[in-house]
């Protein structure tokens, strides 16, 4: 509980990946937002788009990404939760949290996708995102769906197979900008 979050100290760095700790936010261990047994990880940065954790694998045609999320507070202004990026380290999709509440799924189109859902804060979400790249710029794939906690049905779900999501691999997807 409170000890910051390393790559030496995450729970599998040895398969392969890369968990990458930015120097924006802070990352710790925290039994506080334990969503699943008894700890988890609080991410969180003071303002504006932080990168605050990232994953980087090998270049793959798709990335799939699930995440737990709860906020304290609505943002501000629009601000980038998570977000895919190529084997070129250029931003190719993003899950962002509008300033109501609403989740924006992007690609390199823009915004392809808005919940009408809103979050609410102090309650748990997971997101199920994955994105394919494209042959062109109007053959890549996107899935998201966003779910209260653990439960089994979807409350927003969005499903395109005509998007930009570039013509690049994807290499990696972070928390924060």
């Amino acid at each position: 509980n409170g000890t910051a979050i390393s790559t030496t100290n995450s729970d599998d760095n040895a398969a392969g990946d890369a968990l990458a700790v930015s120097t924006g936010g802070t990352r710790q261990y925290t039994s506080a937002w334990a969503n699943n047994g008894t700890t988890s990880w609080e991410c969180s940065a003071t303002s504006g788009n932080t990168a605050i954790l990232g994953f980087t694998q090998t270049a793959v045609a798709g990335l799939s990404a699930r995440a737990y999320f709860r906020v304290t507070a609505l943002p501000g202004a629009t601000c980038v939760i998570m977000q895919m990026r190529s084997d070129t380290d250029s931003a190719r999709g993003a899950i962002q949290m509008k300033t109501d509440g609403k989740l924006e799924v992007t690609t390199q189109a823009g915004v392809v996708f808005t919940t009408t859902t809103s979050c609410s804060v102090d309650t748990t979400y997971r997101i199920e995102w994955y994105q394919e790249k494209g042959a062109d710029t109007s053959t890549g794939e996107v899935g998201f769906k966003l779910f209260l906690g653990e439960a089994t049905s979807a409350l927003d779900t969005y499903t395109g197979s005509a998007e930009n999501t570039g013509t690049n691999d994807l290499a990696a997807w972070r928390m924060g900008k």
